[in-house]
């Protein structure tokens, strides 16, 4: 009887791990058929034969590594890391898919400890349960697409920020702008909070402090810009130009833009 009792409130105090592990499970296995799925569209072109095409070279990250007309310009620590985890694990297609699915694991987990940590393990749990079932992340967490990727590292790098653990805010926010380039956003989400909140406060706040964690906050910006500053060296230009050639400041596609 007292063991009884011991088992029923260890699995009372464990029941949101317990309930986090059953989702993990249930998202993994409900995911497996789908390593088997060719590519499609974006995922066909560029993302997995660039992918291919680093793995047969050797996994660099440099950014002439491989012709950027077959990358689009996008950074390649997704590349990178894909083509890496290939050649230890084999180079095969289903391999290839097994790495978005582990860095969606990891995501529910991150979405987990990040709720329970700030708010309450019901929290994360019920975090972790949402995003599970969300279908663009459940569809893209086996696709050879950039986007699981930079929602780990747009969570970790937040969640290095509120904890105030520098180094790896600095890490895991450049990992998210050498992801995808529009992982500066997170920056810039971070940077706005910060002044605003010293705008805020700023008949009791001091401009030192201030300044110094402006400078920590800004410092993924400067270590993905020496990225892209070789790229301007190694392929003269900073942004794939077919890419910036999409851009228009016209008023009226402008308005299209928010109409749609």
């Amino acid at each position: 009887m007292e063991l009884a009792k011991r088992i029923i409130n260890q699995l009372s105090n464990n029941i949101y791990l317990i309930g986090l592990i059953l989702i993990l499970t249930i998202f993994t296995l409900l995911k497996i058929n789908y390593l088997t799925l060719g590519c499609y569209w974006d995922e066909t072109w560029p993302f997995s034969y660039a992918i291919f095409q680093l793995h047969e070279h050797w996994p660099l990250i440099l950014p002439n590594t491989i012709d950027p007309y077959i990358t689009r310009g996008h950074p390649l620590l997704f590349h990178f890391l894909v083509s890496t985890w290939m050649k230890i694990f084999g180079d095969s297609l289903v391999v290839a898919k097994t790495f978005p699915l582990l860095l969606s694991v990891l995501a529910l987990i991150t979405i987990y400890k990040f709720g329970e940590i700030f708010f309450s393990k019901r929290a994360g749990l019920l975090a972790a349960t949402l995003l599970a079932v969300q279908s663009v992340f459940f569809t893209q967490s086996t696709l050879l697409l950039l986007e699981v990727q930079l929602t780990l590292f747009t969570l970790l790098t937040f969640f290095f920020y509120i904890k105030k653990r520098h180094f790896l805010y600095i890490l895991f926010g450049s990992f998210a702008i050498l992801t995808k380039e529009t992982g500066i956003t997170v920056i810039a989400a971070i940077g706005m909070w910060h002044l605003t909140n010293y705008l805020a406060t700023i008949k009791s706040s001091k401009f030192k402090p201030f300044f110094i964690e402006s400078l920590w906050i800004i410092a993924p910006v400067g270590v993905a810009f020496l990225y892209f500053l070789l790229q301007k060296i190694l392929n003269g230009w900073f942004l794939f130009p077919i890419h910036v050639g999409f851009m228009s400041f016209d008023h009226t596609v402008i308005l299209d833009k928010f109409e749609h």
